[in-house]
């Protein structure tokens, strides 16, 4: 299975044909999809400027809208290691078990549902 990072690279890869690359940006989705899968390609795609439906999008427009979810994942993976710093204290301090402050962390790892929207519209 491929990773965030490769699939990236297949989007921006202007020998992959179109449909893979499109393919590839959608695969992103599914390492990181802060407003749930749906949403966040409606979002991209809106973005970017092209439709969801679109199956030849303009090869500019996939990478406009993967440099936007990689932006948010930038922002996500500092956050989980700042999250992960401050928890290894913690428990060097004897706070074995996360807070309730943590519950949002626990529910939304991996990136999913950071701000789910249950209807793209």
């Amino acid at each position: 299975m491929a990773g965030f990072r490769s699939l990236a690279r297949q989007v921006r890869d202007p020998r992959c044909d179109l449909a893979l690359r499109r393919y590839s940006l959608r695969k992103c989705l599914e390492r990181f999809a802060p407003y749930g899968h749906r949403a966040t390609w409606d979002h991209l795609c809106s973005r970017a400027g092209f439709g969801p439906e679109d199956r030849s999008p303009d090869p500019a427009r996939l990478v406009a809208a993967l440099e936007e979810l990689e932006e948010a994942r930038s922002v996500w993976l500092a956050y989980e290691v700042e999250f992960a710093e401050r928890r290894k204290k913690e428990k060097h301090d004897g706070l074995r078990r996360p807070g309730s402050v943590d519950d949002w962390h626990r529910l939304t790892w991996g990136g999913f549902g950071v701000a789910w929207c249950d209807d793209p519209r």
